[in-house]
């Protein structure tokens, strides 16, 4: 690599990581006035940001899906598969 590209590169990561401190900062700062809002955070940084109401949410789409008409209708597909594969041996 031509050491003019390395410069740039060791630039450019020393600005997204100045910018990165600057939002970290800006974000506690917004929590730490609002402590009776649910916690910003940056995206992939905490995985502790989550909120229960959050949680609930994902496990009753996930029951609701297994639940679902298409789930039920390719269950009784290969249910019906299966037996005639039984009938023919």
């Amino acid at each position: 690599m031509l050491p003019e590209t390395n410069v740039l590169n060791n630039f450019h990561d020393k600005k997204r990581r100045i910018e990165y401190y600057r939002i970290a900062k800006l974000i506690e700062d917004e929590n730490n006035k609002n402590p009776e809002r649910p916690p910003k955070g940056i995206v992939g940084d905490k995985p502790g940001l989550r909120t229960n109401e959050s949680e609930s949410q994902d496990k009753n789409h996930k029951n609701s899906s297994s639940e679902h008409p298409l789930g039920m209708l390719l269950g009784e597909i290969s249910s019906y598969v299966n037996r005639g594969s039984k009938i023919e041996d």
